[in-house]
């Protein structure tokens, strides 16, 4: 059961996407847009940064605001460790795979 009280709270909805659009030969931008728009249709606010300090950032704001619920990396391993290395160890992260 989720503990209510974490930096993550359940009721907790806004997306933070680290992308690299030039991952995998360019085919990760689109990719991205594709989960930006899986994600809208299910009713999860994102915010997409195009480096992972940029969107770690943002994750730290909607964390402390209550409002983050994952970030998630799309890119090489660059782009998820940059986000591995800068981001609370509570915070809920996502690796959006290559094809």
């Amino acid at each position: 059961m989720p503990n209510e009280t974490s930096s993550n709270p359940q009721s907790a909805r806004h997306i933070v996407i680290a992308a690299n659009p030039r991952a995998g030969r360019g085919r990760a931008g689109q990719r991205v847009a594709a989960l930006v728009a899986r994600l809208d249709e299910a009713g999860y606010p994102t915010t997409v940064c195009d480096n992972p300090a940029a969107a770690a950032d943002e994750a730290r704001r909607h964390l402390a605001a209550g409002s983050l619920r994952a970030v998630v990396a799309a890119g090489g391993d660059g782009t998820a460790a940059g986000l591995v290395n800068s981001m609370p160890p509570e915070t809920h992260l996502g690796i959006l795979p290559r094809e």
